[in-house]
């Protein structure tokens, strides 16, 4: 059994330091992404790791004895994303955005990845919220993990990742 924790709440009851382990997976993942040729996500930033845990919007999935093996950010939707995708048939209010899904490597394969979309669906379902996230066009086994999820494709777009401008595509899980 997987467990989503807000991220400055491991901090608070763990000896986990939750910057340390995000960047540190962050890299895992890049280095196993480079492995196989898969495209490729930027660096996070040390800043951009703890303004998400300052703002209750890190996330840390732990296994059932209690090891970090995934994070996420999930944030409030962003007006230019609802904008700028179309989006406008949703409630801005009641859309989040999720971003930097990470599963630590050695998971892969094992449907971890699967229950942890549980665990955001169940706190969408709680929270009476859609979930939006986006992916590199590229990536398609990644687009495929989400579809098989649930999450419906709502189309291709130009965006920014950092000062690169990327190809992402869009897609949306309503409970």
């Amino acid at each position: 059994m997987l467990t989503l924790a807000l991220a400055s709440d491991i901090a608070a009851a763990t000896a986990i330091n939750p910057t340390e382990y995000i960047i540190s997976l962050s890299i895992k993942v890049q280095t196993w992404l480079q492995s196989i040729k898969s495209p490729q996500i930027s660096k996070l930033s040390t800043a951009r790791v703890e303004a998400h845990i300052n703002s209750n919007t890190a996330y840390i999935f732990l296994n059932d004895r209690g090891v970090p093996i995934g994070s996420t950010f999930i944030e409030p939707l962003p007006e230019r994303c609802f904008l700028d995708w179309n989006l406008t048939d949703l409630d801005i209010r009641s859309s989040l955005f999720m971003t930097r899904f990470l599963l630590d490597p050695e998971y892969i394969g094992k449907k971890i990845g699967d229950n942890m979309i549980c665990q955001i669906k169940d706190k969408c379902v709680k929270e009476g919220k859609v979930m939006v996230l986006d992916t590199l066009e590229t990536n398609t086994a990644v687009r495929r993990f989400y579809e098989r999820n649930g999450f419906v494709f709502r189309g291709i777009f130009t965006d920014m990742e950092g000062n690169l401008e990327v190809v992402v595509a869009c897609y949306v899980w309503k409970p």
